[in-house]
């Protein structure tokens, strides 16, 4: 009878206080003019209730009927709004959250009132919509002729039309020269290391491309083609990636954003055909998570977002906006960055300060648009609208090319011709940048990228009244620059430990010896970088006989230099003077 009466009393305030909770969740609802799916629900246990949340998903047998057990609450609600099914994201014992499929349309507003009431969650909240941040034209052909080629660049076929990386002043009326963001003394640094695994959260990528073919990240745990999950991450044969969009193992691009993002990061370079990535090196995850409308709900971007982290993504690319908060959306971002995977995200294309997300989240690098004369973007593309531009705010890190980037086609293999414009453009330039950054030191952590990735920008690089010296809400803190950025992490002495590193005689005529007591170790390694950011030498070091001192041959080098000793964990760096 007390357990009865408990019972009884708990389902009374549950049901005197729903009221309220409706009030308001109507409220929010009529605010978000049904961006959310109807049949869905995003919810987190509360902390004391996941380790028995997971005991009864892997033995539902487990699960203890009557009074005793709170998780009857929320099994009860489950059967009334006929849930048919639950797909939790696990990580070891935690459960950051559970999304709920109902088998058709619910009264989301009592059901979000229901379940929050039972207070066995930190959240109950909407699956919003969000969308791609681009919009895409085709060359017409008063647009074909050619342009005055660059002095140097690589041989790709229209390399000339892509100003952000080499802009010598021809591509448009209002082209400036030296509006660009300096890839080709970047590349004389680094074009990148298969060994990074960068992650594209699009509408998918032509994954036969030739521009693209050869770099697509593939999942080498599982079998192709046997309808079995070898790896247990729960996708079945999720080959080359996933799509969260359409449930299945082909993230091909059914739209055109995925695509034309993707090759601004990867394109292959200099191969005689197309255009130029970013980095050309790369692995290309792609996680499918819009839609052929270019339309997006956050599950599906959530999913996403653990996917690539739990399969070796160190960057991930979100050309995504989304109008709604999410705690959930930053419980997934606050995940991959305290396991060091950058997220580089767009500001959005409305001219406006309002937040858009995941950008309005404190852990991601955000990025608007400028155009071929260095000032923001507003319009993008022929838009006469003043509704279109580079979104400003408080929030924003930098700018980078955003508004006629010309790229790849999912429509075919060989058409050049389609350009877009957006925050979406803007954002991959620096998501290709930061997978060089961490091809040069896979060891920065993710604050230290964003810190670089910030210092190194140009600022004021036009007189617009907007670009105040500094930080200011229009362009960050300006233009980003890939050949400071890549120095930086070459040059840049934050890991030095000089009671531990000792270089002999300095300066040298071009024998140093060095002394690295207790940092070596039997997978370490030196390179020398000269005062630009090029790496000159690199070798292993053979510390079998665990070493502390030992010698380099750099007669061949002269002037200012950098040593750089990595242990296999952590940077040393040391300025030599070679005579």
């Amino acid at each position: 009878m007390a357990l009865a009466s408990s019972q009884s009393m708990i389902m009374k305030r549950f049901f005197l206080s729903n009221f309220l909770f409706l009030c308001c969740i109507t409220s929010l609802l009529s605010q978000t003019n049904e961006r959310y799916a109807s049949n869905r629900l995003i919810v987190k246990l509360k902390t004391e209730y996941q380790k028995n949340y997971l005991q009864q998903t892997k033995s539902p047998k487990t699960l203890v009927q009557g009074a005793t057990n709170p998780l009857n609450l929320f099994d009860d609600l489950n059967k009334k709004y006929n849930l048919e099914k639950q797909e939790p994201i696990i990580i070891g014992d935690l459960v950051p959250c559970i999304v709920l499929h109902f088998a058709k349309d619910i009264t989301i507003a009592e059901a979000i009132a229901a379940y929050k009431q039972t207070q066995l969650f930190e959240y109950v909240e909407l699956d919003y919509v969000g969308y791609g941040e681009g919009e895409c034209m085709e060359v017409n052909n008063t647009e074909t002729k050619k342009l005055s080629p660059p002095i140097i660049a690589p041989n790709d076929t229209y390399f000339n039309n892509q100003w952000g990386l080499l802009n010598n002043g021809t591509f448009s009326t209002t082209s400036i020269a030296g509006q660009d963001i300096k890839m080709l003394d970047a590349w004389s640094i680094t074009k990148g290391s298969s060994d990074i695994i960068v992650c594209i959260l699009d509408s998918g990528a032509p994954l036969d491309h030739p521009e693209l073919k050869d770099r697509i990240w593939i999942n080498t745990k599982e079998i192709p083609g046997n309808t079995i999950d070898d790896d247990g991450n729960g996708y079945v044969d999720d080959v080359y990636g996933w799509n969260f969009a359409g449930r299945n193992n082909n993230p091909y691009d059914d739209n055109g954003h995925g695509s034309n993002v993707t090759g601004i990061v990867g394109n292959i370079g200099n191969n005689n055909l197309g255009y130029a990535g970013i980095d050309w090196n790369c692995k290309l995850m792609i996680v499918k998570v819009l839609d052929a409308n270019n339309t997006g709900f956050y599950s599906w971007w959530i999913y996403g977002i653990y996917y690539a982290v739990k399969n070796g993504a160190k960057v991930i690319n979100m050309s995504l906006v989304g109008y709604d908060y999410s705690s959930a959306l930053n419980d997934a971002l606050t995940y991959a960055w305290n396991n060091g995977v950058t997220i580089v995200a767009a500001m959005g294309n409305e001219n406006s300060s309002v937040l858009r997300y995941p950008a309005g989240h404190h852990q991601s690098i955000n990025v608007g648009s400028v155009n071929d004369d260095g000032r923001r973007t507003h319009p993008f593309l022929r838009s006469t609208s003043t509704a279109s531009g580079s979104n400003i705010g408080q929030h924003i890190d930098v700018t980078a090319p955003g508004n006629y980037i010309y790229g790849i086609s999912y429509k075919s293999l060989t058409d050049y011709t389609y350009y877009w414009g957006g925050t979406s453009q803007a954002t991959p330039h620096v998501t290709g940048i930061v997978s060089l950054m961490l091809s040069l030191d896979s060891t920065l952590t993710t604050q230290h990228i964003r810190d670089i990735i910030r210092a190194t920008a140009d600022d004021q690089t036009t007189n617009s009244l907007e670009d105040t010296p500094g930080f200011d809400i229009f362009n960050g803190y300006g233009r980003v620059n890939a050949t400071r950025a890549l120095r930086a992490v070459l040059l840049t002495d934050t890991k030095d430990i000089s009671s531990s590193l000792k270089i002999y005689p300095n300066p040298s005529t071009g024998v140093l010896n060095i002394h690295a007591d207790n940092i070596l170790s039997s997978s370490a390694s030196v390179s020398v970088c000269n005062a630009i950011g090029q790496q000159v030498f690199s070798e292993k070091i053979n510390n079998a006989s665990n070493k502390t001192d030992f010698s380099l041959d750099l007669k061949s080098l002269k002037g200012l230099h950098f040593i750089r000793l990595n242990d296999g964990v952590k940077n040393y760096v040391q300025k030599i003077i070679l005579e």
